[in-house]
């Protein structure tokens, strides 16, 4: 099976998540830990470095050689997706450093995603860290974006 999906779906599911493309390091051990949570246990699956965009989006249309190798060296990606059901799902970063770029990621992927994949709903954006940052966490809850300290 190929690490990553052109079209994403909840193929990595608790309690055998084993490896989770493009997320490495610190970033992936923030991860673990989310998956240990209550929250973590709503969700009926997890996809990761999922694809956005234009490249990503000509990938999932119309797969060819040549547009997966687009998608996979050009698009935009997402560290994780987490699905409620097969149609709604959670766009998630994890980001051990640097939380105000991981709001600005969220905001334009958010707008990629559903361009690439309007067949999804998104219902909500969420940003793992290991440390809250109260300037960024009030900046953050005031456009909906949800900052998970593990």
């Amino acid at each position: 099976m190929p690490t990553t999906s052109t079209v994403p779906f909840p193929r990595y599911k608790l309690p055998n998540i084993g490896r989770m493309p493009h997320l490495l390091g610190r970033d992936a051990d923030l991860f673990r830990k989310f998956l240990l949570t209550d929250a973590a246990l709503g969700y009926i699956g997890f996809d990761f470095d999922i694809k956005v965009g234009e490249y990503a989006k000509q990938a999932a249309l119309a797969s060819s050689p040549q547009a997966n190798l687009e998608a996979g060296t050009l698009a935009k990606r997402i560290d994780a997706i987490a699905f409620h059901d097969t149609n709604h799902v959670d766009l998630i970063e994890a980001k051990a450093e640097n939380l105000p770029a991981a709001l600005g990621q969220l905001f334009i992927y958010r707008d990629l995603f559903k361009n690439t994949y309007p067949q999804f709903a998104t219902q909500a954006l969420i940003v793992i860290t290991s440390r809250d940052d109260p300037e960024v966490h009030t900046l953050a809850k005031q456009y909906g974006i949800t900052i998970l300290v593990v």
